[in-house]
């Protein structure tokens, strides 16, 4: 499994720098209009899927402000959008409720140990408490992030089912969409848990352009989590997996010339 195949395909493209940018303007343009940036990317990170799963890794999909066409791949995202969504909610709620555990254990600390040390007039006592707590927040936030990623990964598979076959009720799903995460646990975890460190760092070094190199890094991202799911689909086809009925780019179709010649 190559993990981070599509960092490398990306380049491969001889108009990756220019879709890049476009798709870095798209992003951007979602802060005058709130979520229709982020579907028409997240509609063209399901056209990479495909084009991936049906072997043609490179060129990526067009990329263009052709607004018939931004306009299919927001629908195409929006599909992908509520398969993740509706798979996300018990994530969130249980994420948000480890964090209040964690909360309430820091201060929980922190007081009893000032509190033990007022009354026992150890002042070393109340030192501990902080340091416990301290320790418990960080082993706790950890536990928290690997707890929401293995908690995404049903949400993920859903989704990638929705915008593989362009197919909302394949996501609904919920006993193929659990055997198809048991069988490749595994490879989900290890590709998210890899993916979400190297994109962290490239963000991290894309906020040092004055915070401008994100976008652009974001877009590469979504590149890379796209051919990574469209490798372990294939994988979970080749280990005897039931195919799924998957779509064909159609809306990477080039549109024909303006002036087409004519024959005489």
């Amino acid at each position: 499994m190559d993990y981070l195949k599509g960092y490398r395909v990306a380049r491969e493209d001889p108009e990756w720098t220019s879709k890049l940018l476009i798709g870095s303007l798209i992003f951007l343009s979602s802060m005058v209009i709130p979520l229709v940036g982020q579907l028409a990317l997240v509609g063209w990170q399901a056209l990479i899927m495909r084009r991936a799963v049906h072997g043609q890794d490179t060129p990526m999909p067009r990329l263009e402000f052709d607004m018939d066409y931004l306009g299919k791949l927001v629908g195409l995202g929006f599909k992908g959008l509520i398969a993740r969504f509706l798979w996300s909610l018990p994530v969130i709620v249980l994420v948000f409720g480890s964090i209040m555990c964690l909360y309430f254990a820091f201060f929980a600390m922190i007081f009893g140990g000032v509190a033990v040390a007022a009354e026992g007039g150890n002042s070393g006592l109340a030192a501990l408490g902080p340091v416990a707590a301290m320790c418990c927040m960080f082993v706790g936030y950890f536990s928290v992030m690997v707890l929401a990623i293995v908690a995404a990964i049903p949400a993920n598979v859903a989704a990638m089912r929705a915008e593989l076959c362009d197919d909302l009720a394949l996501a609904m799903k919920f006993g193929e969409v659990m055997d198809f995460t048991k069988k490749n646990f595994g490879e989900l975890f290890k590709g998210m848990l890899i993916l979400g460190v190297v994109g962290s760092i490239l963000g991290m070094i894309g906020s040092f352009f004055c915070f401008v190199g994100v976008f652009p890094v974001a877009v590469l991202g979504m590149v890379a989590h796209a051919h990574f799911l469209a490798q372990v689909y294939q994988q979970h086809v080749q280990n005897g997996g039931d195919p799924l009925p998957v779509a064909g780019p159609e809306l990477d179709v080039p549109r024909p010339p303006a002036n087409p010649p004519q024959n005489f």
